[in-house]
């Protein structure tokens, strides 16, 4: 027997108070009951009064998510509000007190409760009621309790069913000295049968827990206690086995009855619920075992297909037409995606646990497969459109009471992702800072170990160029790592993440304030690692990374950085290499101005001039991966302040060389229409433009062709940068192709000159 079954099998045992539904009857004066527009009732009620309720009541409506809707296929019946009757103090509120305990007591219910007169309910001949569930109405209602008052009808039985479990109560039309009554949890599946004669009169009522401070108690379960507490220590022995791979990291039990948000808290759970986890409590007490309330969500999706033929109409089936269709009828295809996650955590005491979203596992569920045979709490079904086939989308939720060995915390937390694991790193973090920051203090104990198993199962999923990696992820656990002031976390996560598994440049500022933590060998050792291991790939990142950690406000040892800078500059990247084309999600770069400024001010910071000539010599050698007007002349005006006195650098004279000689070049408008024309494609109409580009007289040509022909030498133009405007001639068939030559070539070097002069000035001005 697997241990989630063996722990359900334990917790069935477990005696609790009541049930999920209590009822009765009870002998009692009839309440003094008024209705606005009939005026007093009485009992049992007369033919002619029933009518005249019906006449000031209306129908009555049912809930469907956040809508509220009258729909006589789903609910035919009426109803009156509470600000239509008055019911009379005297014996019918000791009456209603009574029947309160009895609920309460019947429910296993601890503590103060109180009813809340919701509606008046009429249900005359063929009215009935299909299988809902009641909504939370007021904070802290857990149940309803429904009062039919003395009228004749038959017909009219309230069925309530609960994991299986099925209650068909009659509660008849009592004679006039008494009142039968039902209560049952808001959360059961509840129908009322159609009535078949006469009319049936109810008051409903919300049960509200007035003090939800109080579990109900179980009674002396001693015995169970120690046998849980005893499979709980034997788990943790058998988590604590290398060889045993088949134990669950959680234990996850699910409750029976379903919580609202509201009622998502240990002091509101409800009979059998509330008597688990009683034991459970004290066994994970004994074994040394952190309990807490979660809310297990189950979500799936993927491909289905419609079986709706026709809309169905029936006293039990309520959705019909589109909606049947949309969110009812379709048959699951395939699942393609499912998620199971444990969020909103509540410890016993009820405070906020700060777990975030934990996973589920398949193997922690108790018992196993708890939910395979319930309905979902959430379809949709969309249909088919254009290229997307039909799909679906369904989840479950249901409160859970989860269990681990607390000395495995850190690691029932970092197994579950980074989603999960930073923001409880995050609030262990912010809680040491706030108490002191004391190295000793056990929150800062806790985050390092945390940290640790983090690095660990840092997860190497294969990226690709559609999901790239989430690196602030990376960025945001480095800076808690130095804000613990952890040396040894911060080299693994160098070590192992940066460097091991992905770097991109988005840690470049935490890690630069990270390096501050270390001895200098070890920062410069890990500084040449990650150049070594990213420089193909991520040269731009790593110039950056460089240039960061010379600033001198972070006051890093400079002798450190050295072995870095030769590194990279040992792989100054000379443009696309085809043999190392991709690395995952990331595509080659080329250099660009940025790289070249950050590399070139890091190496002056560093005072390696001869490391510094050596790069600059590199990147003029391959002017194809360093254009100067690209590339050189941006990074050479930013590192101007820097350069100092050095006037004749080898890169500044190849800038003004290369300015100075396009300078020289003569410039002046064309004299006649003869272009410029490039050989190129050889068809005849391409000939036909070359010949029209260099004819000096001529300005316009006329192509009347079919639309690919046309095209086609519009593609010509724009390739090759023609001095040529192109309009089509949208007359008669087929239409014509207008070129009209102009000056666009000689506009551009006009514009180019302009800034060469603006650069060479810049370039006199720097110091």
């Amino acid at each position: 027997m697997s241990l989630p079954t063996e722990l359900a099998a334990l917790l069935k045992t477990v005696d609790h108070p009541g049930h999920f539904y209590t009822s009765g009857v009870r002998i009692t004066p009839m309440p003094a009951l008024e209705v606005d527009g009939v005026g007093p009732l009485s009992f049992p009620l007369p033919p002619e009064q029933a009518r005249r309720l019906i006449a000031v009541a209306e129908r009555a409506p049912y809930g469907r998510g956040p809508d509220t809707l009258v729909d006589t296929q789903v609910r035919r019946a009426w109803q009156l509000s509470p600000d239509q009757l008055r019911v009379g103090e005297g014996p019918w509120s000791e009456t209603l007190d009574a029947i309160v305990r009895a609920a309460a007591h019947g429910l296993g219910v601890a503590g103060e409760v109180d009813a809340q007169l919701y509606k008046m309910v009429v249900y005359d001949p063929q009215s009935f009621f299909a299988e809902h569930r009641d909504t939370e109405k007021t904070a802290g209602m857990f149940g309803t309790l429904v009062i039919v008052l003395p009228s004749p009808h038959e017909g009219g039985e309230l069925v309530v069913r609960h994991l299986g479990e099925e209650a068909v109560l009659p509660l008849p039309g009592a004679p006039s000295f008494q009142v039968s009554y039902a209560a049952f949890y808001a959360d059961c599946l509840h129908e009322l049968r159609p009535v078949t004669e006469g009319v049936r009169l109810a008051l409903i009522y919300n049960l509200v827990r007035r003090d939800r401070g109080r579990r109900p108690q179980p009674p002396d379960h001693r015995a169970v206690v120690r046998r849980v507490a005893a499979l709980l220590e034997r788990w943790q022995r058998d988590l604590g086995d290398p060889n045993d791979e088949d134990v669950p990291e959680k234990l996850v039990y699910l409750l029976e009855h379903r919580y609202t948000s509201a009622e998502h808290a240990f002091a509101a759970l409800k009979n059998g619920d509330a008597a688990a986890a009683n034991v459970l409590e004290a066994a994970a007490e004994a074994a040394d075992c952190a309990l807490h309330l979660a809310l297990v969500s189950i979500e799936e999706s993927g491909s289905a297909h419609s079986t709706w033929y026709e809309p169905r109409r029936g006293r039990r089936w309520y959705r019909d037409g589109w909606e049947a269709r949309s969110n009812e009828d379709f048959e699951v295809m395939e699942v393609l995606e499912r998620t199971q996650t444990l969020t909103d955590w509540r410890t016993p005491e009820d405070d906020e646990a700060p777990l975030g979203v934990l996973v589920l596992e398949d193997d922690a569920l108790s018992p196993p497969g708890a939910l395979e045979d319930t309905d979902p709490d959430e379809k949709t079904y969309q249909e088919a459109s254009g290229n997307e086939g039909a799909t679906f989308a369904r989840a479950w939720r249901r409160a859970a009471l989860v269990l681990w060995p607390r000395p495995r915390t850190m690691d029932v937390v970092a197994k579950s992702g980074l989603g999960a694991s930073l923001p409880y790193l995050e609030g262990l973090v912010a809680r040491w800072v706030e108490g002191g920051e004391d190295l000793a203090a056990p929150e800062r104990r806790d985050a390092c170990a945390l940290g640790h198993r983090m690095v660990d199962t840092w997860p190497e999923t294969s990226w690709t160029w559609r999901s790239p990696p989430r690196t602030d992820q990376a960025a945001a656990a480095l800076a808690l790592f130095t804000e613990l002031g952890s040396p040894t976390l911060v080299t693994a996560m160098v070590s192992q993440v940066l460097i091991g598994i992905r770097y991109e440049g988005s840690e470049n500022e935490a890690l630069a304030d990270a390096l501050t933590l270390l001895e200098p060998e070890v920062a410069s050792d890990l500084l040449r690692r990650l150049v070594e291991r990213h420089a193909h790939f991520g040269f731009a990142a790593c110039a950056a990374l460089l240039n960061l950690a010379c600033d001198p406000m972070l006051d890093v040892d400079l002798e450190a950085l050295r072995p870095a800078a030769e590194a990279l500059v040992g792989h100054l990247p000379v443009g696309p290499d085809p043999s190392r084309r991709y690395e995952g999600w990331r595509r080659p770069e080329m250099p660009d101005a940025t790289f070249v400024s950050n590399l070139l001010e890091a190496l002056w910071r560093l005072e390696v001039p001869e490391l510094r000539e050596r790069a600059v010599t590199g990147m003029l050698a391959r002017p194809d991966a360093y254009p100067i007007d690209d590339v050189l002349l941006p990074a050479t005006l930013t590192l101007g302040w820097c350069l100092g006195p050095i006037r004749y650098d080898s890169l500044l004279e190849a800038c003004l060389t290369h300015l100075r000689a396009r300078v020289a070049l003569p410039l002046a408008p064309p004299s006649d229409w003869r272009r410029e024309a490039a050989p190129g494609c050889a068809c005849e109409d391409c000939r036909a433009l070359r010949g029209f580009l260099v004819d000096p007289a001529q300005e316009t040509w006329r192509l009347k062709a079919a639309k690919d022909r046309r095209h086609h030498v519009e593609a010509e133009i724009r390739q090759r940068l023609y001095d040529v405007y192109g309009q089509t001639e949208r007359r008669g068939s087929p239409h014509t192709l207008v070129l009209t030559k102009n000056q666009r070539s000689y506009e551009r070097r006009v514009a180019q000159r302009a800034a060469d002069r603006a650069a060479l000035k810049a370039l006199a001005a720097l110091p």
